[in-house]
């Protein structure tokens, strides 16, 4: 372990209280609440069934807040190194995923999801896998610019309407 140091915290909050706490260092390491219920980042954002955005982290959760966007959630342990079969029976214990089950009745209302992950293998992998678990037809995917992996690199180098570009 790396011992004791300072870190930006995420609130995972469900219903107004805080169900779970994501520490975050500046060198890239991670902690959480110890038997935290499994819930989406910034899932109190959803208070429309019409659009969700899906993004990878909470950082760029953060990246399309700024951009104008409101109902976007991130799940908390990113995403899956490689793409299991789609009729592999350990998909349905694959416990990075427990949070879909935590939120169902509410995910199972949203009309569209537009799934803006990282451009990366694992961002690729997870997109998938939202698609599949959230239904196809309620999907759409986001491609960033050459360049950049994720809604928080679109901000940085392109700014805020290069994010909303990529998205719409």
């Amino acid at each position: 372990s790396s011992g004791e140091q300072p870190a930006i915290v995420f609130p995972y909050l469900v219903g107004g209280v805080a169900r779970n706490r994501k520490y975050r260092s500046a060198g890239k390491v991670f902690m959480q609440e110890k038997d935290a219920l499994p819930s989406l980042f910034n899932i109190d954002s959803v208070t429309s069934e019409d659009v969700v955005y899906w993004v990878e982290g909470e950082i760029d959760c953060l990246a399309m807040h700024e951009t104008g966007y409101r109902q976007i959630v991130t799940l908390p342990n990113g995403a899956p190194a490689k793409l299991r079969e789609e009729n592999d029976p350990r998909r349905e214990d694959d416990e990075r995923f427990a949070p879909l089950r935590t939120h169902a009745d509410l995910l199972g209302k949203v009309k569209k999801f537009i799934i803006a992950g990282d451009m990366d293998e694992p961002g690729m992998v997870l997109r998938e896998e939202l698609a599949r678990r959230m239904g196809r037809h309620r999907c759409w995917i986001v491609t960033w610019p050459d360049g950049c992996k994720d809604a928080g690199d679109v901000l940085r180098d392109h700014g805020a309407q290069a994010v909303q570009a990529a998205v719409e």
